[in-house]
């Protein structure tokens, strides 16, 4: 019937895809397509789509769950450097298309496995801004010469997987 109609209603606090949540699509032979993109603002986790075909005289609900999924990321371009005790790390926080991540997150680094703290005994943490890493920090104590591993560790955040990787730093 060329007067059939598709609702398509998300039932999430989240979803604001249109005006009042709805989404009103063309039945064409029978198909619906519908294909809808999200802001990165969406946090991972399961939602629920409502879609109710209607004609006039017929009427059926169909829930239909979906998965937006944590991302994998991985950090492009490092650089470590050292210089009189000082060490220097630079990159970029990017997800798998190698765009930078572009919400505020954090880091925590080890020095052959052993965490980094302030004077207070906290764990020292050093922010990405917009998958921008920059981050400049003394040595605790003096490390012989030679390679050393820094470990970078990123938690698990609202859309992303947690990352840890190493990398060495050479001490002359």
């Amino acid at each position: 019937n060329p007067k059939d109609k598709g609702v398509n209603r998300g039932w999430s606090k989240n979803f604001d895809y249109s005006l009042n949540n709805t989404i009103i699509i063309n039945v064409n032979k029978g198909l619906v397509n519908f294909n809808c993109y999200f802001d990165t603002k969406y946090s991972a986790k399961t939602f629920k789509l409502t879609t109710i075909y209607v004609n006039g005289v017929y009427r059926k609900e169909i829930d239909t769950y979906f998965t937006i999924k944590k991302i994998p990321t991985k950090i492009v371009l490092p650089k470590v450097s050292v210089n009189n005790n000082r060490v220097t790390f630079t990159g970029k926080f990017v997800d798998y298309n190698d765009k930078n991540i572009r919400y505020n997150s954090y880091a925590c680094i080890k020095v052959n496995g052993k965490t980094l703290k302030d004077t207070n005994n906290n764990t020292r943490l050093f922010n990405i801004s917009h998958g921008i890493i920059n981050f400049n920090f003394n040595l605790p104590g003096k490390l012989k010469s030679g390679n050393h591993i820094l470990s970078i560790v990123i938690p698990e955040l609202r859309e992303t997987l947690s990352l840890r990787m190493n990398y060495t730093m050479t001490i002359i």
